[in-house]
Parts: C-alpha cells; sequence; structure tokens
C-alpha cells in the first residue's frame, strides 16, 4: 500500500512537472555600451540646467516645493526629498532630476534601479504627500557640508547646504 502511494504521488508529481513547464524563447539582455555614472564638467548639460531661472520662494509657480538633500544606503545615494502637484512629478525620471555639487561641477543624474522594485522614485500617490528620488553618488562624492544645486523638472534651487 505505501508503496503504491510513492508511486502515485511521483506519477502526479511528473505529470505536474511535465504540464507546467513550457519551452521559452531564448532573450538575448541588451547592454549599454557606455555607463556614465556622473558627468564632470560637462559644458552642454551645465549650459542647459543653468539657463533655469533659481526659485526665490517655495513652493515655486507650479507648486513644487524641494525638502532636502540626505542620503541613503550609507552615502551611496543620494535622496531628494520634494512634494510637487501629481501632474509635474509624475513625469520625473531620471533626465528630469539633477544634483550639481557646487565646488566640483560634477552632475549626479543617474537614478538606482533594484532588481525587485525598479527605479528608486518614490513618486506622490495624493496631493500634498512627500515622494523621493535617489540618485547614484560614485565614491561618496558630495558629503555633509557639500553646496549643491537641485534640479527637479523646471525647478532649480541653488546653495543647498546638505547636512
Amino acid at each position: 500500500m505505501k508503496k503504491t502511494w510513492h508511486i502515485m504521488l511521483a506519477v502526479l508529481l511528473l505529470a505536474a512537472v511535465l504540464t507546467g513547464c513550457q519551452q521559452t524563447e531564448a532573450q538575448t539582455p541588451t547592454v549599454p555600451t557606455e555607463i556614465k555614472l556622473y558627468q564632470e564638467k560637462s559644458p552642454d548639460i551645465l549650459t542647459k540646467l543653468g539657463k533655469l531661472k533659481a526659485v526665490t520662494k517655495e513652493p515655486d509657480p507650479a507648486g513644487v516645493t524641494f525638502h532636502s538633500v540626505g542620503f541613503a544606503a550609507d552615502g551611496a545615494y543620494l535622496m531628494v526629498t520634494f512634494s510637487a502637484p501629481l501632474d509635474q512629478s509624475d513625469k520625473w525620471q531620471q533626465g528630469f532630476v539633477y544634483v550639481i555639487d557646487e565646488e566640483t561641477e560634477r552632475v549626479y543624474w543617474e537614478v538606482p534601479v533594484a532588481p525587485v522594485v525598479g527605479p528608486l522614485i518614490g513618486r506622490p500617490a495624493k496631493e500634498d504627500q512627500k515622494g523621493y528620488i535617489m540618485l547614484l553618488n560614485p565614491g561618496y562624492a558630495v558629503k555633509s557640508g557639500s553646496i549643491v544645486t537641485v534640479i527637479l523638472g523646471e525647478y532649480k534651487r541653488e546653495h543647498y547646504k546638505v547636512p
């Protein structure tokens, strides 16, 4: 009886495996040819970003409020927190958010991607909710006390001292 039970269980398990497994087409991953962690003294991006008018009052006319630049993952990431209307913050992604070290003119814009979570961007789900965007901080170059310029879409805040 016991032997029959084991044989039936083995047959059921084999049938489940054979019906559940299907051959899928192999996919070739795409690998970027060049990876830039930051741009050092890039005249093109600095010229483009330099044309934006700096904010003098919070929130700016579009309703954006910058809260802070901090650190995450022991300083490996810069964490930019903000409040913004949903139609503004929904558009922000890599290439719309920058932190510029004013001393070295290095531009930080690369959003890290976690394997399960995806891009490390926490967009507000409702009005008056804070959001965040994390940027790579290679070599831990931006430190406490660094003076930075923060750009969120068309919003620009200069001379922010990182706590």
